[in-house]
């Protein structure tokens, strides 16, 4: 995609969306509700027309082409399946409608169905077939088709979380095994942290950063990155630059780090310090702390069985904590609080991207939030 946009009247849904996809490469498209994910699917499969801007697959620019002269094939959420055909029948539509030999078709049906084990289901409808099934019949019936594309918009989220969690590796497995192009809508994190090559996370139509999903968790690119890639997401703790005694520090009501080396900040300049719930240490303390240590209360507990997430206030300030399931914890506790000190995360807080290490930083900065 080349600077594509896409309008509906004054409303701009894809703003100027610049997007490479590598050969075999599984992508996500990952955001909020309503933040234009599926308008970019729409427009590559030809189901929208672009208001500017490039499509190319392959080395074709496919602008102009009509969704059946594509070479894509499009997984839906309501797995849109014919109800009066059979399984069979609904995988081979496509390629009737193609004029594919029917030896070619046979083929192609009976060797989707084996790879999604679908055999003992090629003659029931749809009707008599659980979501699972369904969902596995819809992907079959893209497998057919041998497009250069598959475009999947968010095909797991009418399913139950035991069945999306198995249809989800299936979908993996599957991709690997084809070495097949895909672009993955999706809002649900897990999947796309679990799922994919890359991901591109998108706000208000715009890509606001694309990266393997572990470089994304670890180092987003801005504040709505942070916050929207985690469950929960980064803790924020607003503060403001100060020269303290040549140390490179970050000073809060509840912890103490040392500010990342190289930080173009000077004196009095605002900052936001990002912080994710598991690099936030928790122990039980009766003492008000001090140096690198410091209180807050708890107030809520949220066991999970293999972790607890812990909510703490310290005056005006809340932020969340994964700790140990094994920790007793109860609301009310005052709690010590430290940091890991490598595990801090600096944006502007005017332009919310984050502030990366670089000339121009004086010696001796500490941040109090």
């Amino acid at each position: 995609m080349r600077g594509v946009t896409k309008r509906f009247g004054v409303v701009t849904a894809v703003d100027d969306v610049s997007l490479d996809v590598e050969d075999g490469e599984f992508m996500v498209l990952l955001g909020p509700s309503g933040c234009g994910k599926s308008t970019i699917l729409r427009l590559i499969s030809g189901l929208e027309e672009p208001s500017a801007g490039e499509i190319v697959i392959g080395n074709r620019p496919v602008n102009a082409l009509p969704p059946r002269d594509r070479d894509v094939a499009m997984v839906f959420q309501n797995y849109a399946l014919y109800p009066h055909m059979s399984v069979y029948d609904n995988m081979a539509f496509g390629l009737r409608m193609r004029k594919t030999p029917r030896a070619e078709i046979d083929r192609r049906v009976r060797a989707a169905a084996a790879m999604l084990d679908l055999e003992r289901l090629l003659q029931r409808k749809p009707r008599q077939l659980s979501g699972g099934e369904r969902q596995r019949v819809a992907l079959a019936r893209a497998i057919v088709r041998e497009p250069q594309v598959f475009l999947m918009d968010e095909p797991l989220s009418n399913l139950d979380a035991q069945l999306r969690l198995q249809t989800r590796s299936e979908i993996v497995k599957l991709q690997r095994r084809l070495e097949a192009t895909v672009i993955y809508v999706t809002h649900d994190q897990t999947e796309a942290m679990t799922m994919a090559d890359r991901v591109a996370v998108i706000r208000s139509g715009s890509i606001q950063q694309v990266d393997q999903p572990q470089r994304i968790y670890d180092s987003p690119s801005n504040l709505f990155v942070g916050g929207f890639i985690g469950s929960p997401g980064m803790n924020f703790f607003p503060g403001r630059v100060h020269a303290h005694a040549g140390a490179l520090r970050a000073e809060t009501d509840t912890f103490s780090v040392p500010l990342a080396p190289g930080i173009a900040r000077s004196e009095g300049d605002a900052v936001i310090v990002g912080v994710r719930p598991e690099a936030v240490q928790v122990t039980p303390s009766q003492s008000s702390g001090g140096g690198n240590v410091g209180r807050a209360t708890v107030d809520v507990v949220e066991p999970l069985g293999s972790e607890q997430l812990v909510h703490l206030c310290a005056g005006d300030t809340r932020f969340v904590a994964r700790v140990d399931p094994r920790m007793r914890v109860t609301v009310g506790d005052h709690m010590a609080i430290s940091v890991e000190p490598n595990r801090a995360i600096f944006f502007d807080p005017e332009s919310g991207g984050r502030l990366e290490s670089g000339a121009g930083s004086g010696a001796g900065v500490t941040v109090h939030v």
